[in-house]
């Protein structure tokens, strides 16, 4: 099997720009690190380098994470749950079907270290992991190394108290109003990636949308489909637009 640069495979901006492309590469290339650094702490996602690292003695360990992915161990719901953070892509997810494509066109090596060295996995399927291949429970080295943020939203001190509140407001369900808006500049900062998206991959505001909550970029507690209306709506009213 022919082993060819990964660039022809990865690099997805196109458009023949090529400072445009620079741009981007170093702007996603700047998310990633802080991406990287924060899951050093967090460890909310497990990236598959760092295990193959990690189990350097265990002969073939891309080797499984490769089969458990092609097998689904990594779905939810029938979709991917792994992340592909690369800075030459504004691909977000690996899927069976398109590390299928590219173990038709790549050598081993290629796939691991331009791939799947780039794909994470959140925690609960990383443990699930390791107890499929009978390897000890989640190491140390794996373990949140700060408190975890909670999944809820959190609430302020004052909140705890209802003196001086009327009824209604206790009554009140969902957010705070105006809280939402805390997000507004962390959905500012994916707009040139969603217009990418949507030029790249002819998708609709929305669709695109989708992608970016669905790969856990979109800050917020909610759920995908509800981070993914906000950062929508709030580029539709910023940058106009149809679709």
């Amino acid at each position: 099997m022919a082993s060819k640069s990964p660039k022809s495979s990865i690099q997805l901006y196109g458009g023949g720009d090529r400072e445009r492309d620079q741009r981007a590469r170093q702007w996603r290339a700047a998310r990633i690190d802080r991406f990287t650094e924060t899951q050093k702490h967090r460890r909310e996602w497990i990236n598959f380098k760092e295990v193959a690292e990690y189990c350097s003695e265990e002969s073939g360990i891309y080797q499984k994470l490769q089969r458990d992915l092609l097998e689904g161990d990594f779905e939810e719901n029938g979709r991917s749950r792994v992340l592909y953070l690369h800075p030459s892509t504004v691909k977000a997810k690996m899927t069976r079907d398109w590390l299928s494509g590219l173990m038709e066109i790549y050598d081993q090596t290629t796939i691991n270290s331009q791939y799947l060295a780039h794909c994470w996995i959140p925690r609960e399927f990383f443990d699930r992991w390791l107890a499929k291949h009978r390897m000890q429970p989640r190491p140390e080295r794996f373990e949140p190394k700060g408190p975890t943020p909670p999944t809820t939203t959190r609430q302020p001190v004052n909140q705890a108290v209802n003196h001086g509140k009327s009824y209604a407001a206790q009554k009140r369900r969902g957010p705070e109003p105006g809280t939402l808006r805390r997000y507004e500049a962390a959905d500012r900062e994916l707009f040139t990636e969603l217009e990418r998206i949507m030029a790249d991959q002819q998708k609709s505001r929305s669709a695109a949308a989708l992608d970016l909550a669905q790969a856990g970029r979109i800050a917020g507690v909610g759920s995908p489909e509800s981070r993914a209306k906000r950062l929508a709506a709030l580029h539709k009213r910023e940058r106009g637009g149809a679709q």
